[in-house]
């Protein structure tokens, strides 16, 4: 059984994260021990966060390790509408997710 997401964070003891950008990739790293660009866009603003989560959820429904998602600035400026993201996130059943301090161009 794999570790939990949490239990891989520990000091002096750093981990890789590989990137799977689509179930094919996830199932790979699975048997192996182990966002937006394959869905044929760029990243930066084009996949709105309803297209990440769902896209996400294929993953986490495609492998039994725990997976962490990119979601860009949390999909929002305001701090209410990322806590929102990251519990929507949760609730999709990603590990953990990236938030990047940064404003989104309008799209």
């Amino acid at each position: 059984m794999p570790q939990s997401f949490q239990d891989l964070h520990a000091r002096g003891n750093p981990f890789n994260l590989a990137n799977a950008w689509d179930i094919v990739t996830a199932r790979l790293f699975a048997g192996l021990g182990a966002h937006a660009f394959s869905l044929g866009r760029s990243n930066l603003g084009n996949l709105t966060r309803d297209e990440a989560l769902a896209h996400a959820q294929d993953i986490v429904s495609a492998t039994s390790l725990p997976v962490s998602g990119d979601f860009e600035n949390g999909f929002g400026d305001a701090p209410h509408v990322v806590e929102e993201t990251v519990t929507l996130a949760t609730e999709i059943g990603l590990a953990g997710i990236s938030v990047e301090d940064m404003s989104l161009p309008n799209t």
